[in-house]
């Protein structure tokens, strides 16, 4: 029977060894029982590129890298569109409207959405991957990523400044946070929003808990929240030549802890939210 699959390197030189000799195709194809039409192929191959490895394939590249070129092709289009918005409340162009101006950085803002998940996810796959392709795909999207949100939030909080958006996050037209990525990790799914400043961890009562990052990780039809806050803290000192404790009232320092949100009051199972709420 005649070979099946790939041929080896050493196999291929014996063919084009064979074929120099003046052996036909044929007798060739019967001493090393390979393939009469596999035999004329590379003899073809040695003749035309002196060479017998099967050449690249330009063929349909592969989803990642056809969605890498679209990442490519629509992050500066993102980017030029948050900078005219940004010079436009800066140079006071607002012939717009401010009603028209601030729903112009929400439109944004829920344009951004589905990109900033596939470019998370897309990065999620690569993540266990060592090659030299995979790890430069992963930092250029990741730099996408981290200069998208940075600039988004500097967008926002400019509008903010103005007073043509909210921050306020008790408020129901609130951009007081963006979504910036969204994963999967077996049967959940994780999607991250950013604040676009420390925002407080309870509206209505101060705890001295800020919330920088939320997560909402849903499992079927059931949602958690967890939370990346911070909570400022005197900066504790030791003079270790006097052996003097104190606190540097002027240098606070920032303690970072991720929590998982329960809501106690009104209790989910034991109490009626209309009831709680009037």
């Amino acid at each position: 029977m005649p070979r099946r699959g790939e041929l080896s390197d050493d196999l291929r030189s014996r063919i084009v060894d064979l074929h120099r000799a003046g052996q036909g195709y044929r007798s060739i194809s019967k001493s090393l029982d390979v393939h009469l039409s596999t035999v004329k192929q590379i003899v073809y191959k040695w003749r035309k590129f002196g060479c017998t490895k099967n050449r690249p394939r330009s063929g349909r590249p592969s989803n990642i890298l056809r969605w890498l070129q679209y990442a490519r092709l629509q992050f500066p289009v993102f980017m030029d569109e948050a900078d005219d918005l940004h010079k436009r409340v800066i140079k006071r162009k607002d012939d717009l409207g401010r009603e028209a101006l601030a729903a112009a950085v929400r439109r944004l803002l829920y344009m951004c959405e589905p990109y900033l998940k596939k470019v998370e996810a897309i990065r999620m796959t690569l993540r266990p991957q060592k090659t030299p392709q995979a790890v430069s795909t992963y930092t250029t999207l990741l730099a996408f990523s981290q200069q998208l949100c940075d600039r988004l939030e500097k967008l926002v909080l400019t509008y903010a400044n103005y007073n043509l958006l909210c921050l306020d996050e008790a408020e129901p037209n609130s951009v007081s946070h963006f979504c910036i990525g969204q994963r999967h990790c077996g049967p959940l799914r994780l999607t991250a929003f950013r604040y676009c400043q420390p925002a407080p961890y309870l509206a209505r009562v101060d705890t001295g808990l800020y919330k920088r990052i939320r997560w909402n990780v849903k499992r079927d039809t059931e949602t958690e929240y967890y939370l990346l806050c911070y909570e400022e803290i005197l900066n504790v000192y030791v003079d270790t030549d006097g052996g003097r404790h104190g606190t540097s009232h002027c240098n606070m320092k920032k303690m970072w802890f991720i929590g998982r949100w329960v809501q106690a009051e009104p209790h989910t199972n034991t109490e009626d939210i209309y009831n709680w709420y009037y």
